[in-house]
């Protein structure tokens, strides 16, 4: 786990989903394809909520059962070239436009170099707020559905509530 939310695996996903009950701490789950259909076919509650990390590729049907199913859809195989990704964000913007806006999550994991802010090349984090958020409007999202995906989707997925046991 790592602070501010448990990271597990598919076969995980029930204690997760405890630990998530009794902590009010998020949970983020890796699952494949196979991963999806049998959650979304024998356990579609323990997706509600849930951050689902989808890992290879995922063909859009399976991921919307994966929202229809209540989970946040983590986006997070950005490869930090535009000419790339160009690909997701059409992905990002078909599901925002299929009615799934607020399900979606981006996430960035850019590669370690030796480049940085020092030698003028400026935060690779960069990218993911200022460079991929224009391959999305390019691809037909608003600059206000693009604000929910960057801003108030992280912010309902990942708030940690507190449970009412104390009350």
């Amino acid at each position: 786990s790592r602070p501010g939310y448990v990271s597990a695996q598919w076969d995980q996903l029930s204690v997760a989903t405890v630990a998530r009950e009794e902590a009010g701490i998020p949970v983020v789950v890796g699952l494949g394809e196979s991963e999806i259909g049998t959650l979304v076919t024998a356990a579609p509650d323990a997706l509600d909520g849930v951050i689902a990390r989808v890992v290879g590729d995922v063909d859009d049907e399976r991921l919307i059962q994966l929202v229809e199913a209540g989970a946040f859809l983590l986006i997070d195989r950005l490869s930090g070239d535009p000419e790339l990704d160009r690909p997701v964000a059409g992905r990002i913007a078909r599901l925002a436009g299929a009615g799934y806006l607020q399900s979606l999550l981006l996430g960035y994991h850019p590669q370690s170099a030796p480049e940085s802010v020092s030698y003028g090349v400026g935060s690779r984090w960069s990218y993911l707020i200022e460079q991929f958020p224009l391959l999305v409007l390019d691809a037909g999202l608003d600059a206000m559905a693009m604000r929910t995906i960057l801003i108030e989707n992280p912010n309902e997925a990942f708030t940690i509530h507190p449970p009412h046991a104390l009350e």
